[in-house]
């Protein structure tokens, strides 16, 4: 008996086949959640910095009687176009009076709609410019005054791809090693299977005593049980087949030697002489099937395992 010697590294590939399509989905899925929820914290750390910048330009706020003054250097216009601008720095403000009169900072910068909170953000456009902006409202005596800090919105692009790139390298290895994992654990569970396998291998075709169940796993010893059972019915059916041919050529003798008595007495009649031919080949025949039914009842008797192939002659 033999089988296949690359049966357990099919049934890993077929697995592993199986799994890349939907560790692959997986991934992809987490890549993807990771990092819409990296970027939810990273706006939020961005806007706090937008935040904590207008908080700090209030300190530059003086009020003195209905007069309010910025003692803070005011901000040149950003120019357009291609050269190199005030957008290219990280940060920049405007600080309005009220009325919307500008005391400090860049004129252009877009104001965001009052909200619940203070200060309040939102996006916006400078020119060719994506901006986020972060309002601040400090009321004064003199009335409100309005700080706006704003930074390119593609200056968060940077962390947002080292997110995206590190998420994908992570989830990419992560599938790897859980694929790595699936062929080790496949492989050292069909172990016992190939023991198995190697122990009927071993086997002539006409062995049919019960497998070694002493060293099999409990996870195998039902298959094992289900052989030895088979085993055992095919055991069996070999003992009724031999008692069956031992039986019939034991009941075949005595006839057939009875035959051959008849036939020698009917050979020794002279008025037989004519037939001496006819019955010299009938003699032959029947000397013929007395030995092949002392042959089976000798192959019953000394080698059972031989019955098969005798009787499929």
């Amino acid at each position: 008996m033999s089988l296949a010697p690359d049966s357990a590294t099919s049934i890993r590939r077929r697995l592993l086949i199986f799994l890349l399509p939907s560790l692959t989905l997986l991934m992809l899925a987490g890549v993807y959640t990771n990092y819409r929820a990296a970027m939810l914290f990273v706006q939020a750390a961005y806007d706090r910095r937008l935040g904590d910048s207008a908080l700090a330009l209030t300190t530059h706020v003086k009020v003195a009687g209905r007069e309010i003054h910025v003692d803070a250097a005011p901000q040149a216009r950003p120019s357009e176009g291609t050269g190199r601008s005030e957008l290219a720095s990280p940060l920049y403000y405007s600080i309005l009076g009220p009325g919307g009169r500008v005391l400090a900072g860049n004129p252009q910068l877009p104001t965001t709609q009052p909200g619940s909170t203070n200060p309040t953000y939102a996006d916006a456009r400078l020119g060719a410019r994506e901006l986020r902006v972060a309002t601040y409202r400090l009321p004064t005596t003199a009335g409100t005054v309005t700080i706006n800090v704003a930074e390119a919105a593609d200056s968060r692009a940077r962390p947002g791809r080292f997110i995206l790139a590190s998420t994908w390298l992570m989830d990419f290895i992560q599938v790897d090693v859980t694929l790595l994992l699936v062929w080790i654990a496949v492989h050292l569970a069909l172990k016992p299977l190939t023991a198995v396998r190697r122990q009927i291998e071993a086997r002539s075709a006409r062995e049919l005593r019960p497998l070694e169940i002493a060293a099999v796993p409990a996870e195998v010893r039902p298959l094992v049980d289900a052989l030895n059972l088979l085993f055992e019915m095919l055991s069996e059916a070999a003992h009724s087949q031999r008692r069956f041919v031992a039986d019939t050529a034991h009941q075949l003798r005595t006839p057939i030697a009875g035959l051959l008595g008849h036939l020698e007495l009917l050979m020794r009649e002279p008025d037989a002489a004519p037939l001496q031919s006819r019955l010299a080949a009938l003699h032959s025949e029947l000397t013929r099937l007395a030995h092949s039914a002392n042959q089976l009842l000798a192959l019953a008797r000394a080698d059972p395992s031989r019955i098969s192939q005798t009787t499929s002659r």
